[in-house]
Parts: C-alpha cells; structure tokens; sequence
C-alpha cells in the first residue's frame, strides 16, 4: 500500500524514501532525505476553506536531497523546489537525530538510542545500566558517544558479528559504581 501524507492540502506520497514534512501556519515543507515522493497540491485549501480555482495542480517527483515548501498565506501559493545540501539537511532534521541525557542512567540513554538509531547497543554487564549519563550526542555519530564512555568511564566496547555494539564493564569499574 502507498504511504501517504496530507498536510494543509499538499499530499505526499512515499515512493520507496524517507522524508520529512514540516507544517507551520502558513507553510508546508518537504523535505527528501532518500529515494523520491510524488507531490500534489491539487487539494490546497485557500482562505475561506475553498478550493482556490487558480491555485496549480502541481506534480511533482521529488528525489533525495530535494526541498519544496509553499507559502499558505496569501492569493498565490508559490511553491519553491530547490536542492539542499547534507549540512542543510542534518540541520533541519536534527530533532530526529540528536539526544540529550542530564543525569540519565546508561541504561535508559542506551533504550532512547537503539529506538532512534540503525546500531543496536547492549549492556553486557548490568551493573553499567545505572551509571549517571550527562551528554548531547547525535544518533549518527554513536562512535563518538562510545568512545566518551571508554575515555571517562573506562568502559570497554566491541562490535559483534551482527553489528551490534555490546559495552562491558572495563577493568577499572569494578567497586567504583
């Protein structure tokens, strides 16, 4: 089945991707980050909830590193597609990525981080899970959030034969939790 976003009058639908559609009162932005959408806004509601006879029947295949956004205020609704770049990108979907931990116990930050990344962590010795987390890291550089916890916990990690990153209990940890 097509999966399908409406929002405000513009629908998406998902071609294989992974996009993001950002709603404000007057705005609505898409965003492909990979593969590619169809775009309609045939169904774009004007002031007074009707259909706005010269509002344009837009389709559009959007691809990965595309941007539409259209203006909703006003008699004409312009739309603007445009290239973005990765930087652009990451910062515009970075409440999807990035993770802040005040005092959170390992355990809980590691459950947060395998909900919103692709790597799977494991905490192979238990008495790890209670540790007092204080960091913002970003679910797409966990490697640097590894090696925080090796450089001052002493924490030792592996990667297993799934991919999976396991944390173990290093030798300096013993008693000091």
């Amino acid at each position: 089945r097509p999966f399908i976003v409406s929002a405000k009058g513009v629908v998406i639908q998902a071609i294989g991707t992974a996009f993001n559609v950002r709603v404000a009162e007057d705005e609505v932005e898409v965003l492909v980050t990979e593969g590619k959408v169809s775009l309609d806004t045939a169904l774009l509601v004007l002031d007074d909830d009707e259909i706005e006879d010269t509002a344009r029947s837009l389709v559009h295949s959007l691809e990965a590193g595309q941007r539409f956004a259209i203006s909703l205020g006003g008699e004409n609704a312009t739309p603007v597609i445009e290239y973005t770049g990765e930087n652009e990108i990451l910062e515009k979907l970075d409440w999807r990525y990035r993770l802040d931990f005040d005092s959170t116990p390992l355990g809980e930050a590691v459950d947060q981080i395998n909900r919103r990344s692709d790597i799977e962590m494991i905490i192979v010795d238990q008495e790890l899970s209670e540790l007092p987390i204080v960091a913002t890291l970003r679910t797409y550089k966990l490697d640097h959030f590894v090696e925080l916890l090796e450089i001052s916990f002493g924490i030792e990690s592996e990667e297993d034969s799934r991919g999976r990153i396991l944390l173990k209990a290093g030798s300096g940890l013993s008693g000091e939790l």
